[in-house]
């Protein structure tokens, strides 16, 4: 995003909330087209470590929706600056699978996630070229 670009909150949350929506659907093509191409993916704690591109990041996403079932978030903050907007939530979830490669074995947990977002202005369509998920 250049400095003469620039969104509106409500243009950023609009964004952010279509990608939360499709995350929520399981939907790993979906959720896929609303990142750039060079979407950098970083799950602190996660054993495969900092992802670049949409093919990689779409197997993390593939893993996650298969073996973790999203059942809520709860946003506690969302702050913006001139090119990004970070979001802080508690995401609560059941783990029939794995998460980061230990067995749910059906528990159910909630983390908290906080996600760095660098908007751009391609037709409001794309969230971020960086995400990074901090989690237990």
């Amino acid at each position: 995003m250049t400095a003469a670009t620039s969104l509106s909150r409500e243009a950023i949350d609009r964004i952010i909330e279509d990608h939360f929506r499709r995350e929520a659907d399981g939907d790993v093509e979906g959720t896929l087209k609303t990142f750039t191409d060079d979407v950098v993916h970083d799950v602190v704690g996660d054993p495969a470590g900092e992802l670049h591109g949409p093919g990689a990041v779409g197997q993390r996403y593939g893993h996650l929706f298969s073996n973790v079932k999203g059942e809520h978030a709860d946003v506690k903050h969302r702050l913006y600056g001139e090119n990004f907007a970070v979001d802080d939530k508690i995401w609560t979830a059941q783990v029939t699978g794995e998460l980061m490669g230990i067995p749910g074995h059906g528990r159910r947990i909630s983390i908290r996630v906080l996600r760095l977002r660098q908007p751009v202005a391609d037709l409001q369509t794309r969230v971020a070229q960086r995400t990074c998920q901090l989690a237990p």
